[in-house]
């Protein structure tokens, strides 16, 4: 798991909780589109805050969803 992308570890624990693009967006305070944009990679440096709410929502450390760390 740890060659994953942020996007790519956004998803996975997305799925993992069970949450649609959507649900995510609204718990964050944001939009699906950004969502999409994280997951796919086509946002590269997301601001901090943003991290740190995905981070609370997905219930993983901001090391692990920056790959700087092994636990979830």
């Amino acid at each position: 798991m740890d060659d994953l992308t942020l996007g790519e570890r956004i998803g996975l624990m997305r799925r993992r909780h069970h949450m649609t693009q959507q649900q995510l967006a609204a718990a964050i305070g944001t939009t699906q589109t950004e969502i999409y944009r994280l997951e796919t990679g086509m946002i590269k440096d997301p601001h901090a805050s943003r991290i740190v709410a995905l981070a609370h929502v997905l219930k993983v450390t901001t090391d692990w969803l920056l790959g700087m760390g092994t636990d979830i």
